[in-house]
């Protein structure tokens, strides 16, 4: 289960709107293996959930275990004492208590950028207050100035109450969609419809929720600057990653045009006559 949370948010694609969502519905499917469903619902916070209680627990038989496990119990109950049944189960306990303990620990369950940032998901923006982009620009003062945060409110309002059918489609993602959204104009003005929301929301598209993009770079950087390559330049490094990195098409698709052959060629002549001096 947490192998695949950690798979789908090292993925390559804009996750950061999904995270806390995700993080309360990884958590719950976690506590429901071994805490009454009953006991989950009726708090409100998944992370208030008294999980250590052995009272909101499930009785032995309906502790999750796996199917296998259970069948070699069944099976075997003659020729299994019951002590050692017991302390099983007393160590499953103990494990999943355990590992609910560390994610409500190591989890950024409070974050409330995080909270916020679930905005960037278009399914979700009936269920939100405008105080959610209000609190972003805040903390992102370099995104949003003060002075834009009236009409960042009011573009919200605006978004929130555009019918989806007006909207870009998500199929390419979050990111695309808000690429999109920047691009949308208003019909009586003509100007940009959305621009400080799109700005705050491109700002928050770029935000990392794990190491798996920069560990990207670095296997891109290892690729280019090779042992047979070990000489080049940082800034030509840089500008080799960053051609890569900001690509929209596969390099075997790419046709150059004239303009970028012609300074290519350039740039080998300037490169050859400057070692040859």
């Amino acid at each position: 289960m947490l192998y695949i949370h950690e798979c789908i948010f090292q993925a390559d694609a804009t996750k950061v709107g999904l995270l806390h969502d995700h993080m309360i519905k990884l958590l719950r499917k976690f506590l429901l293996k071994f805490v009454k469903s009953s006991v989950i619902a009726q708090h409100k916070l998944v992370t208030e959930v008294p999980y250590q209680d052995r009272v909101n627990q499930h009785d032995d038989d309906h502790l999750a275990i796996g199917p296998e496990n259970r069948t070699f119990l069944s099976d075997n109950e003659d020729d299994i004492e019951p002590y050692t049944t017991s302390k099983f189960f007393s160590i499953i306990r103990q494990f999943y208590m355990a590992v609910t303990k560390k994610m409500l620990a190591k989890f950024p369950f409070a974050d409330e950028t995080l909270k916020n940032m679930v905005f960037l998901n278009p399914e979700f923006r009936h269920k939100l207050q405008s105080n959610c982009v209000v609190d972003l620009a805040i903390r992102f003062p370099h995104i949003v100035s003060s002075d834009e945060r009236d009409n960042l409110e009011e573009e919200f309002l605006d978004f929130q109450m555009t019918p989806a059918d007006e909207l870009p489609k998500t199929d390419d993602g979050v990111d695309t969609f808000w690429g999109l959204m920047s691009d949308m104009q208003d019909t009586f003005t003509g100007k940009q419809r959305f621009p400080i929301l799109s700005k705050l929301a491109k700002a928050c598209c770029v935000v990392p929720v794990s190491n798996a993009d920069p560990e990207r770079i670095f296997s891109m950087k290892k690729k280019i600057q090779t042992d047979m390559r070990s000489e080049l330049h940082n800034d030509t490094v840089c500008s080799l990653v960053c051609a890569k990195q900001n690509q929209d098409v596969q390099c075997y698709d790419y046709n150059p045009s004239a303009t970028v052959l012609k300074a290519a060629k350039q740039s080998v002549l300037l490169y050859q006559s400057s070692i040859n001096k």
